[in-house]
């Protein structure tokens, strides 16, 4: 009776462990972990910038008659700071601009934070290129890339 029945009894075993081999593969493969930084971010809350803060920024670099944009968005420890320039500015003046900016921010937001900074120019134009700039939160310069 044993040798009649066994693949009723076998049959089942097979498939769970089929299923349970699966459920683990899919697991692993599709890891859901909804944080994008890990624990990396611990801290920021002692540090976060405020809208009122980035608004200030915006508006400190609009003062600047060579600006005619200007944005800024954070990104967990990156801060993104954009200006778009007129033509007739240098890139020197505009590399200036971006280092008396950089002086509004506190020596805790510049001690956790990386700063780029991005000075694009109108883009009808074609021989003006972007110059992307980067601070570190463990630097004190911002390294200049591009003319």
């Amino acid at each position: 009776m044993m040798k009649k029945y066994k693949w009723f009894l076998i049959l089942p075993v097979v498939l769970i462990f089929i299923f349970i081999t699966l459920y683990c593969f899919k697991t692993f493969i599709y890891y859901n972990d909804k944080t994008v930084y890990g624990d990396r971010l611990s801290g920021i809350e002692e540090v976060i910038i405020q809208e009122d803060f980035k608004n200030d920024i915006i508006n400190s670099l609009k003062i600047y008659d060579e600006v005619a944009e200007a944005s800024l968005n954070v990104r967990g420890k990156i801060i993104n700071i954009l200006i778009k320039l007129n033509d007739k500015i240098t890139s020197i003046k505009g590399k200036n601009i971006l280092n008396d900016i950089l002086i509004k921010f506190d020596d805790a937001q510049k001690d956790f934070y990386d700063i780029q900074f991005f000075i694009v120019w109108d883009l009808e134009s074609t021989d003006n290129q972007s110059i992307i700039g980067y601070k570190n939160r463990n630097s004190d310069i911002i390294i200049w890339d591009g003319n």
